[in-house]
């Protein structure tokens, strides 16, 4: 599968065109690093993996969840324990249907505030010559796709994203990562109803490097969960599971405090083994907050249902 490296300030981990983020079992990159360091260097992680939760009730009662974790194959099965497979949801005459396997949304876009600048430059000035960098020009909006899943900021208002005409990716941060990703490509494991879910993501870091600023051992997810199917569910909760490794996992401690909408991980003891990728006695905490929630409700197919999470 598709992935891209987040890895601007002091922190490196790896984001799966499913949205799995940081590790998938049997990957070469295990964990969300800090700090990053460069190769033959000791690799510290703080996070083996994280992932967006789903889950509510449907119109027969149901419980109905995309609840994914390490995607293992599951004991006395052949089957791995999948919830997003890569793609957008997209209606066809027998209904609605992912794209799996189409190569063209197992893919996880990158783009930089330089480029963006850059290109906003070039347009403004009307250099000769120039040509869009493919990084802008390939972007997921409306125009490359049939459907705008990715934002876009339409300047020459022709409803349609159109590089040359200086439109460009409308994204906060410096380095940003983009995914789409649905709860409909394959059946689930464990078993649960399809949803019709779309999450359209993006994982996003400011560069501070240098500047001592939290910022520079941070990163930023924002999602935005779509229900694309006709089903109104009901009691739908959303939450951001992470599984995380401390250094060496065995003497961590976690913890939420609810004033902060954070949960948080640090060290049992004052020193976390260093011959077992442990940061020895200068062992960090870390946090996971939940900036802001925007509730809206869609034709009435969620009950109080997140539409983007920042």
């Amino acid at each position: 599968m598709t992935t891209r490296d987040i890895d601007l300030n002091n922190v490196r981990g790896a984001v799966y065109a499913n949205g799995t983020l940081w590790s998938m079992l049997g990957a070469a990159r295990l964990g969300l690093e800090v700090p990053k360091v460069t190769p033959g260097q000791p690799r510290r992680k703080t996070v083996y993996g994280a992932n967006l939760w789903i889950g509510g009730f449907d119109t027969r009662n149901r419980v109905c969840v995309a609840a994914e974790t390490y995607r293992q194959v599951l004991q006395n099965t052949n089957l791995p324990e999948v919830s997003f497979t890569a793609g957008p949801i997209n209606p066809d005459t027998t209904g609605f249907v992912a794209n799996i396997g189409n190569p063209a949304f197992n893919k996880v876009w990158e783009v930089t505030r330089a480029e963006i600048i850059a290109h906003q430059q070039a347009i403004a000035a009307g250099q000769a010559g120039y040509q869009v960098p493919l990084a802008i020009a390939e972007w997921p909006a409306l125009g490359n796709t049939a459907v705008a899943y990715a934002p876009f900021v339409d300047v020459d208002l022709d409803g349609r994203y159109t590089p040359a005409g200086g439109d460009y990716p409308d994204v906060p941060g410096d380095q940003i990562l983009f995914f789409v990703a649905n709860d409909a490509g394959q059946r689930k494991v464990p078993y649960s109803p399809t949803m019709h879910v779309e999450v359209r993501g993006l994982v996003y870091t400011f560069d501070t490097q240098g500047s001592g600023s939290p910022a520079e051992q941070t990163i930023f997810v924002r999602y935005d969960v779509r229900n694309q199917g006709t089903t109104n569910f009901r009691d739908f909760y959303l939450g951001h599971w992470v599984d995380f490794d401390l250094g060496y996992y065995n003497d961590d401690y976690v913890g939420c405090d609810r004033t902060r909408q954070m949960a948080y991980v640090y060290n049992g003891d004052s020193f976390d083994d260093d011959t077992l990728g442990g940061y020895g006695f200068t062992p960090p905490a870390q946090g996971v907050v939940l900036l802001r929630a925007c509730f809206k409700s869609t034709l009435g197919l969620w009950n109080a249902s997140p539409t983007r999470v920042i």
